[in-house]
């Protein structure tokens, strides 16, 4: 997953790009990628989110990008102090129909950076993860969205 991240950062100058996969066990969203010394200091924290927490849960939760064009005027956007000069920020589901595997997260530090043109590539990026990504799990009753993980 660091490979990708790191090549989107690079192609595209982005402030920060992360992949976050869904863990079953856990039953929560567990970050497998991220770039620069904030990505290896989360990474190496074993960093998680929640289902329906920011914009990466969010994103999983309902199975729909997330963009916030100005993160400092949204007030449900939480802050990462690992990520102090984040302004705009796309969080795109890594899905296939219904199952939820995962989410792209991007992360830009200008204000209104990130544009419908960015998040139709983003998506198209996500959907080719989502098949790298099934191709690479054993056969198995497919996962369902995080919403709809309950006991």
């Amino acid at each position: 997953m660091n490979t990708i991240v790191n090549q989107l950062q690079e192609s595209f100058q982005y402030y920060h790009v992360q992949i976050y996969l869904w863990d079953e066990e856990e039953k929560n969203l567990r970050l497998k990628g991220g770039t620069g010394e904030p990505g290896r200091s989360m990474l190496a924290r074993h960093h998680q989110i929640a289902a329906g927490r920011g914009l990466v849960g969010r994103a999983a939760e309902s199975n729909q990008v997330i963009l916030v064009s100005d993160t400092i005027s949204d007030p449900s956007w939480l802050p990462n102090p690992l990520l102090p000069d984040t302004r705009s920020e796309a969080a795109v589901p890594i899905s296939i129909g219904d199952d939820v595997l995962g989410v792209l997260d991007v992360q830009h530090d200008h204000t209104n950076a990130l544009l419908e043109d960015d998040v139709q590539l983003l998506q198209a990026i996500a959907n080719q993860i989502a098949v790298a990504i099934q191709t690479q799990r054993p056969m198995r009753e497919p996962n369902r969205k995080p919403a709809n993980k309950r006991s």
